[in-house]
């Protein structure tokens, strides 16, 4: 019964094939081609799904050591010079990002505007392959890249400007009203134009999270919707053939705040949206949630925010300022709470043998248990029990003495 039941099987399965494989071109089936076949392209089909997901997984985060050690190695090696160099690559590529900010298009399902308050939803499944490699392992070679994207662009093009120079106001190019394929070049279209100016702000906006120091002033702030020629390589056309200049760019001033510039270019801002970097009214904006508390302030934390994948996902750690002294806003609690100065390990208890106390809004620091506060710090305090026991051997002493 068995060998009948597997002979039907058998042949169910053959006529099957006969059916549904098609014939080689001599006509006759060949099972084994087709079996191989549709394998082969099942396997296509799943190797090249596996391949997309692999294209994310490859998105590998950039390391907050290694840039760190990268750039301390690099920085013992500067010149002013190469300072001064860095500082204006800085501030063309916060220049070049803050008008993809407003000017870029996120083409990925439907165009859309790139949202000022956060990064692009969803994230992006892999960075541009051109900052892969130099901004996981560098900020210098990072900055530089994006720097050089901006020299090939169309606002580092002097046919972009006026040729008549006989006014300081002829050498400013308006940036703000051109049509779209005037801001992606050199990029070769706006989607790739997408990808590399988001993956330049997940790389920037990280590594001002990281506070780097060069990142901390930075040139060129107050300009989003003009760029003077002389920012860019065609400067030595601006002063005179005689002067002796050792830099390659000219450069304005810095801005004062630490690390504003750096966020307000590299970094969405869940506060208020920001369109310039000096806003008076965005404590007073509605989106500002520190307002709604009746706080100001409203600002990205940025000793809360250096995980690179938290960031990238919107996971963004806001603050606000409290008035009193000694008080952190908690972004879990939406309140002003008070520091544990002691806990933290920030208090300074400097005399010995004395701990520190957390109290609200400070802390103080007391005799440990056992001593008691004189001028130098704290002593042994003897206890009165101790006293008696002092004095009864002393006297103990001389009364044997006076036997002898």
């Amino acid at each position: 019964m068995n060998f009948v039941r597997r002979a039907l099987i058998f042949l169910f399965i053959a006529l099957l094939f006969t059916f549904l494989i098609p014939p080689d071109v001599e006509g006759s089936v060949s099972w084994k081609s087709a079996i191989k076949n549709r394998v082969l392209k099942t396997w296509k089909k799943s190797r090249g799904m596996w391949k997309l997901a692999q294209k994310g997984f490859r998105f590998v985060a950039p390391v907050s050591y290694r840039i760190k050690y990268d750039y301390a190695q690099y920085n013992l090696r500067m010149s002013r010079d190469d300072i001064i160099r860095v500082l204006c690559e800085l501030g063309r590529a916060a220049f070049y990002i803050r008008i993809f900010k407003i000017h870029g298009k996120d083409t990925r399902r439907e165009v859309k505007p790139i949202p000022l308050s956060s990064f692009p939803d969803p994230p992006l499944m892999h960075v541009h392959p051109v900052l892969q490699d130099p901004c996981t392992t560098s900020f210098f070679a990072c900055v530089a890249t994006i720097a050089k994207a901006f020299d090939h662009s169309q606002f580092a093009n002097p046919e972009m400007f006026t040729k008549a120079h006989s006014s300081v106001s002829e050498r400013w190019q308006e940036v703000d009203q051109l049509d779209d394929s005037s801001y992606f070049p050199p990029m070769a279209d706006m989607d790739d134009y997408f990808v590399f100016g988001t993956s330049a702000m997940y790389f920037m906006c990280w590594m001002t999270m990281l506070q780097l120091p060069l990142l901390r002033h930075l040139p060129y702030c107050s300009h989003t919707d003009k760029w003077f020629i002389g920012f860019n390589k065609h400067f030595y056309s601006y002063i005179q053939p005689s002067a002796k200049v050792n830099s390659t760019y000219l450069i304005d001033f810095l801005d004062e705040e630490p690390f504003r510039c750096a966020l307000f270019s590299f970094c969405p801002d869940p506060c208020c949206e920001r369109r310039s970097v000096h806003q008076a009214s965005c404590d007073h904006d509605p989106l500002n949630y520190c307002t709604k508390q009746g706080l100001s302030g409203c600002h990205l934390d940025l000793n809360e925010n250096t995980n690179f994948f938290d960031l990238i996902q919107n996971r963004l750690n806001s603050s606000c300022s409290c008035p009193e002294h000694g008080m952190r806003y908690d972004p879990n609690a939406l309140m002003c709470v008070d520091v544990d100065e002691c806990g933290e390990g920030t208090a300074v208890c400097s005399k010995f043998n004395t701990d520190c106390v957390n109290t609200v809004g400070g802390y103080i620091c007391v005799c440990r248990a056992g001593f008691k506060e004189s001028n130098f710090g704290c002593v042994v305090n003897l206890d009165p029990i101790d006293d008696v026991v002092v004095i009864a051997t002393a006297n103990a002493s001389q009364l044997s003495s006076s036997f002898y």
